[in-house]
């Protein structure tokens, strides 16, 4: 496992699959490289990267790399969501879903502005209403 300290400034960047990744600029990381991230509240946090999704030259003209990072062992338990930790359906179990209804889509399968309970019981109004 190496550390890379070199002149290398990291964010947190939410990616296509609605994870978490790290947005890095400077020299292309390696799987397995250990990042410190700015945090927006100043703070630092480490991680591992997992994978390279994308690198080359970022609008600024800079080098980047856009890379997936572990979990670190914050696996969500069996049968619950990886969103918000709630039990998964008895549906979203036997497909392998990992993210509840409310995680995926805002609730309920709620579509074109509809009002709808969401599984907590709280009331969510639609933009049509």
């Amino acid at each position: 496992m190496t550390t890379q300290t070199a002149a290398v400034s990291a964010t947190f960047a939410r990616l296509a699959d609605a994870s978490w990744g790290v947005r890095v600029n400077g020299p292309r990381p390696t799987p397995g490289t250990v990042l410190a991230v700015a945090k927006r509240d100043g703070s630092t946090s480490t991680v591992t990267v997992s994978a390279i999704i994308w690198h080359g030259t970022a609008r600024d003209g800079q080098l980047a790399s856009l890379v997936s990072i572990s979990s670190d062992g914050r696996r969500a338990a069996p049968g619950c969501c990886a969103g918000c930790g709630d039990q998964l359906s008895q549906w979203e179990r036997q497909h392998g879903v990992r993210r509840c209804a409310d995680c995926r889509d805002g609730g309920s399968h709620a579509r074109g502005g509809q009002s709808y309970h969401d599984r907590h019981g709280r009331f969510v109004l639609g933009d049509d209403d």
